[in-house]
């Protein structure tokens, strides 16, 4: 089990070892593809290791340094092992100090951008970030920034450009209902929305507008995780 005490750093050895002798072709059959680098990530981010958020990220940079060099396909990254290194980023906030989070949040920034800015050249030129991409930024928000002007600032640019994206579905409307207060989310989110009625906190993702979950099904069909890393996994099997 990835959560159990260590498991992260034995990931990463596992990994590293598969790295080198496949470098050194020594053991071709061991070759590391896209889910061994995701799952020592999935087993960073279930540690209790302070600095999670960090190891997640080199193994994201491992995989992205690996890709590049090789252009193998098996390694070609999706938007789930980013996705993995903002969930590790957002539970770095129990045991830490303020540095460890506040390098944490870092870290979820620079993931966020790199994905929403993607070009193409590192993943499918069809993915950017989804509805879990914004549930786990919003997630950083609400677990990394203390209350304040700050905090409702971030989460309410991250929410707008979820609904631009079309991508709102109940993870990230959750946490922005944990990253604002009533009021904020009242005046600046639910003011002018006439299907929103009630308290803010009995406000459901299916009582806001169509267009701002537009794109959430069709991505959730294509990136699935379980769905997605099956197929995959089987395809490679036919292949081989």
């Amino acid at each position: 089990k990835s959560s159990w005490p260590g498991a992260g750093e034995r990931a990463q050895n596992v990994l590293d070892y598969m790295i080198k002798a496949s470098k050194a072709k020594s053991n071709t059959q061991i070759e590391p593809d896209v889910f061994s680098f995701t799952s020592v990530m999935n087993a960073w981010a279930k540690s209790k290791d302070p600095n999670k958020a960090t190891y997640a990220r080199n193994a994201l940079d491992q995989l992205l340094d690996r890709y590049q060099t090789t252009h193998n396909p098996k390694l070609k990254p999706s938007i789930i092992p980013f996705n993995t290194v903002l969930n590790a980023c957002a539970f770095s906030a129990m045991g830490t100090t303020s540095d460890q989070q506040k390098k944490a949040l870092q870290i979820a920034v620079q993931t966020f951008t790199q994905l929403r800015k993607n070009d193409g050249s590192i993943i499918g030129v069809d993915e950017g970030p989804d509805a879990i991409t914004y549930g786990n930024m919003l997630k950083c928000c609400a677990n990394l920034v203390p209350q304040g002007k700050t905090r409702n600032q971030m989460a309410l640019q991250l929410f707008t450009k979820c609904c631009e994206d079309g991508m709102l579905d109940t993870l990230p409307w959750n946490e922005l209902k944990r990253c604002l207060p009533s009021k904020v989310l009242s005046e600046s989110v639910l003011a002018n929305v006439k299907s929103a009625r009630g308290s803010p906190g009995s406000i459901q993702v299916r009582d806001l507008p169509q267009a701002w979950r537009r794109n959430t099904s069709k991505k959730f069909q294509n990136n699935n995780k379980k769905g997605k890393y099956k197929q995959q996994r089987n395809k490679q099997n036919k292949k081989e």
